[in-house]
């Protein structure tokens, strides 16, 4: 799997200018949405990668 996708979402991310006044959200809900965000996206993953029926198996052996 290559990381360009990866790379370009960090470069994405290292553009923003997170004090800007005039971004129009403040900053502590634009962290806020991205946070919620990436659980989101973590949840997925997990999903895909069988982390949910892993844990049930673990938890109930």
């Amino acid at each position: 799997m290559s990381s360009e996708p990866s790379r370009a979402a960090l470069e994405r991310l290292r553009t923003i200018t997170w004090d800007d006044p005039g971004a129009g959200l403040h900053p502590r809900a634009l962290r806020a949405l991205l946070m919620r965000e990436y659980m989101r996206r973590a949840a997925l993953w997990a999903r895909a990668c069988g982390a949910e029926e892993d844990r049930h198996v673990r938890a109930h052996s």
